[in-house]
């Protein structure tokens, strides 16, 4: 099995949203330029199929579609990043083989839901699961720390058995909790072979990139991409004035896009992005349901006082 170098999966992977139509059909028109566009801000990759691209609402054919429309327009300019949404050891396995034939260059392994939900979470159950996917799949793994209250928290010595494994490279960390990414932090940096921190908490990007994570893994760079990459940059560069500037731009919107109800911010992006005259509308499938129109307008504000329209 190949050792894989988790040095090439540090900076900014923006999760896109997936624009749709009004019978929320996928806007397969629409799609190519959207994603020429995200290509030209030069993120290290794009997370195709996952929950900001409302992956749990695809068919397995969709979701397939998505990722060789993606492939194919990418054109090996960024990363690809396949979201692998599974039940179960073997559909999982089957997926990752499907995103490898594709052309993905890496994949995000979901924790299987409501499988993993309940407390206590043997460690051996969440380690079966991935350490299988990847004997079997042999290609870049990325681990995925759900968010508390939604999925498994995996415990430090957890945590540590899953760094060992060859071919995981990256965590996204989503759990939205500051103790936790230190943690999370403190045990992949201790590894012989440090593991990739990119944070998945859209409301605290600021805080975590000064906190020392390698990067993003989110959905809020589906639209205000160059802007995150340019916060980043600066946190590295210890130009830490310069990035708080872009984050008192750019946080009010991630805050509020991302609050209660959570599931929501697919909805709020789209808005954005239609603001930005990149999706015709901000359809989304049911049953989620649109924004009102107060909450409309009141992403407009965030939207202009960011500068993304």
């Amino acid at each position: 099995m190949t050792v894989y170098n988790p040095e090439e999966y540090k900076g900014i992977f923006a999760a896109p949203v997936l624009p749709m139509l009004e019978n929320e059909e996928i806007d397969w028109d629409t799609l190519p330029g959207y994603i020429n566009w995200l290509v030209e801000q030069r993120p290290t990759g794009l997370a195709i199929n996952m929950d900001a691209g409302e992956g749990h609402s695809l068919s397995k054919a969709e979701r397939r579609r998505v990722l060789e429309t993606y492939v194919k327009h990418v054109n090996s300019r960024c990363k690809i990043l396949a979201g692998i949404i599974a039940n179960t050891v073997q559909e999982a396995i089957d997926l990752g083989l499907e995103a490898k034939q594709i052309g993905a260059d890496a994949i995000v392994l979901f924790p299987p839901l409501p499988l993993f939900l309940g407390s206590p979470l043997p460690d051996e159950i969440p380690y079966t699961f991935h350490a299988e996917v990847a004997k079997a799949v042999d290609m870049p793994m990325i681990i995925f720390q759900f968010p508390f209250g939604t999925g498994p928290e995996y415990s430090a010595s957890l945590l540590k058995r899953l760094g060992e494994i060859d071919q995981i490279v990256a965590i996204k960390d989503a759990s939205f909790d500051a103790l936790k990414h230190l943690e999370i932090l403190d045990v992949m940096k201790s590894l012989p072979r440090p593991i990739s921190v990119l944070t998945g908490a859209d409301q605290l990007l600021f805080e975590e990139f000064v906190m020392g994570a390698d990067g993003a893994l989110i959905g809020f760079a589906s639209t205000l991409t160059k802007e995150v990459i340019a916060m980043f940059n600066a946190v590295n560069e210890r130009r830490i004035p310069e990035a708080q500037a872009i984050w008192d731009k750019i946080g009010p919107l991630a805050r509020y896009a991302w609050r209660r109800p959570f599931r929501d911010y697919r909805p709020r992006m789209k808005e954005v992005l239609v603001a930005q005259g990149l999706f015709k509308t901000a359809a989304v499938r049911a049953p989620l349901l649109p924004v009102s129109e107060a909450e409309r307008q009141r992403i407009m504000e965030l939207a202009r006082h960011a500068g993304a329209i």
